[in-house]
């Protein structure tokens, strides 16, 4: 999820918690946004890495678990709210950060929860990644909370309307399922939210030679269909995976597709791309790129533009 809606859910937690001053707020606000403080170190990549697989143990929930401890004492010692126990501030800080695994998690890129256990990203693709009605609908909650009397009031009923709104999400995600498989049966169907756009879906389909992806509007049943690819065949697939930039494509992509383009004088180039950032799977982020002669070899590969040795 987007860092807005991190930290106003932080703020939220903050206010359901009794807290009021404003530093209090501010600094749950800075709590539940900590586990994006991984972009320091992998902010200096390349941009596809930054964008396609930036969670990192920071994202963990055994990770967040000791983090709350050095965040909880920020959170007592400049939070200003007098009543703040030590253990209050702990359950605050360590809420905060679950909130920003948890909301993670719903997305379309999801984040590697149980991270050092095991590496696999958990991704639900429940929401979208930039959720501006859940801005609207955290921002409405907070400024209700800022009335004396209906403070905890507005607050449970903020997260009662968070809660609706993500079972509505999951509930129009099927409803875009149905369409497509009823539309194209004879293909195997994965489902996403947009990035940005609540009431589209993103479908990516696939058999045995071709990939196909569209874009569904549930609401008004309307489908529209992106394009289709071919399959790069096995051999070419495999001899592609031995390009560096393949290699480093594969680690941080999550959706990663292969298919293959006609190119002159008897290349065969292979492209790999992933189609959870572009719906026609030529995406500029992360795209690698391999070409190979009649025998296989690799002749030259890049990725994003750029040249590899």
């Amino acid at each position: 999820m987007d860092p807005l809606a991190h930290g106003l859910l932080g703020a939220l937690i903050g206010r359901t918690a009794g807290l009021r001053h404003k530093n209090s707020l501010w600094l749950c606000a800075a709590i539940a946004e900590a586990p994006d403080l991984d972009v320091l170190a992998l902010g200096l990549k390349e941009p596809p890495e930054f964008l396609t697989h930036r969670a990192t143990a920071t994202h963990s929930l055994p990770m967040v678990i000791l983090a709350a401890w050095p965040l909880s004492l920020i959170l007592k010692r400049w939070g200003k709210d007098q009543n703040l126990s030590g253990w209050s501030s702990y359950a605050i800080s360590l809420a905060g950060l679950i909130s920003h695994v948890a909301a993670d998690c719903m997305t379309t890129y999801g984040t590697p929860a149980w991270a050092p256990f095991s590496s696999k990203n958990i991704a639900l693709d429940w929401i979208g990644n930039l959720n501006w009605p859940a801005w609207l609908l955290i921002g409405a909650g907070l400024w209700l909370t800022t009335k004396q009397r209906a403070q905890y009031r507005a607050a449970y009923g903020t997260w009662a309307a968070l809660v609706l709104f993500v079972l509505g999400s999951m509930g129009l995600r099927e409803r875009a399922r149905k369409l497509i498989e009823t539309q194209q049966p004879e293909l195997s169907w994965s489902i996403f939210p947009h990035i940005f756009i609540p009431w589209w879906y993103r479908g990516i389909g696939e058999n045995a030679h071709a990939y196909a992806t569209a874009l569904i509007a549930p609401l008004s049943g309307r489908m529209e269909p992106m394009g289709s690819y071919p399959k790069a065949l096995g051999s070419d697939i495999e001899a592609s995976r031995r390009a560096p930039s393949v290699r480093l494509f594969l680690r941080h992509n999550r959706w990663p597709v292969a298919f293959l383009e006609e190119s002159p004088n008897n290349i065969r180039r292979v492209i790999w791309g992933n189609p959870l950032f572009s719906p026609d799977g030529k995406n500029i982020f992360g795209r690698a790129v391999v070409e190979l002669d009649q025998t296989g070899n690799i002749l030259r590969h890049w990725r994003d533009g750029k040249a590899w040795p």
